[in-house]
């Protein structure tokens, strides 16, 4: 899984629809939506199509779409709350 971090603007139009976009992801991918226009996506898919896929939701938004996986993150959100999301998730052991 990779992490991704998501901006977009306003655009025109109705609401955007992060749901429908997350589910139309691969399986076990999350977003974790810090306010109206950014977004952590932790998903299998690479950036390009990610941003592909994004572009069908966007309508007229501006947005750029960036891996994060292995970038230093420093700050003062709560460390829980971004470790948690940060760390990496493995996949269960086959039976």
């Amino acid at each position: 899984m990779r992490t991704n971090l998501l901006v977009y603007d306003d655009g025109s139009g109705g609401d955007l629809d992060l749901k429908g976009f997350v589910d139309s992801l691969d399986e076990g991918a999350e977003m974790l939506t810090l306010d109206g226009h950014v977004c952590f996506i932790r998903s299998g898919i690479n950036v390009a199509e990610l941003s592909d896929k994004f572009e069908a939701f966007a309508g007229s938004r501006l947005f750029f779409i960036v891996d994060i996986t292995n970038s230093d993150y420093s700050g003062r959100m709560l460390g829980v709350f971004w470790k948690e999301f940060m760390r990496p998730k493995t996949k269960a052991a086959a039976e």
